[in-house]
């Protein structure tokens, strides 16, 4: 539940289906992955995300992702837009 500017609450419902995989090579130095979900209902989406990450030592690795939402229908939004988000991340673990 939302609540909205006046106070009343509005009741959301939807389902999201998700899948992903995961490839690993190069002595599971380097993964490879890939998802995918879609959601239904109020919102409606798809979201497809590929992804590397390559283990440089056993705690210091780096990671690119890669995001695209293709937006078809959103709770309280009049013009819907598709979005690409790219990430970079470096990760020690400590």
């Amino acid at each position: 539940k939302f609540p909205l500017i006046d106070s009343v609450t509005n009741t959301l419902n939807y389902t999201t289906i998700y899948m992903n995989a995961e490839y690993r090579t190069m002595e599971e130095r380097l993964k490879l992955n890939w998802a995918a979900n879609s959601t239904f209902g109020d919102n409606q989406r798809v979201l497809l995300n590929f992804g590397a990450q390559y283990d440089f030592l056993d705690y210091f690795s780096a990671q690119t992702q890669l995001n695209f939402y293709f937006n078809k229908k959103m709770y309280g939004v009049e013009t819907i837009t598709n979005d690409i988000i790219w990430s970079f991340i470096l990760r020690a673990n400590i």
